[in-house]
């Protein structure tokens, strides 16, 4: 179980991350 939560939270940053990155670009 706890792979499988470490997964989601890593692929849960990785978003927020490029959302970030997006949002720098964007502005």
């Amino acid at each position: 179980d706890g792979k499988i939560v470490s997964k989601l939270v890593g692929a849960q940053s990785k978003k927020t991350f490029k959302d970030k990155i997006e949002e720098i670009l964007a502005a």
